[in-house]
């Protein structure tokens, strides 16, 4: 493998790692940012035909990046839980203080 498309798949592996550190401190901007890099390279890197020989490494490279992607999105279905809960729990203190309101 040649080696500019061998630091591309690093890249991208990179990026990946990267955004699952950033969803674990809940950065979603940053997840999305680093997303977006992620997918023109990804454009780019498929652009070219793979060489002989490559595909292994490429393969075992979106398999990590599975691996990782999966995490984000499993930490990104928690983050949204908890604020569809805490906006649960503000809509019922809304309810409680216009009852209150009301029957003063």
């Amino acid at each position: 493998m040649h080696a500019s498309r061998r630091q591309q798949l690093q890249q991208l592996l990179a990026l990946s790692a990267g955004m699952l550190e950033q969803a674990r401190v809940s950065d979603w901007t940053a997840v999305m940012t680093m997303q977006m890099e992620r997918q023109g390279l990804l454009t780019g890197f498929f652009a070219v035909a793979a060489a002989p020989g490559e595909s292994a490494s490429i393969a075992q490279v979106l398999a990590q990046m599975q691996t990782l992607n999966a995490e984000v999105m499993a930490l990104g279905v928690q983050s949204r839980q908890q604020v569809t809960a805490e906006l649960c729990g503000l809509e019922a203190g809304r309810k409680v203080t216009q009852a209150y309101n009301q029957n003063r």
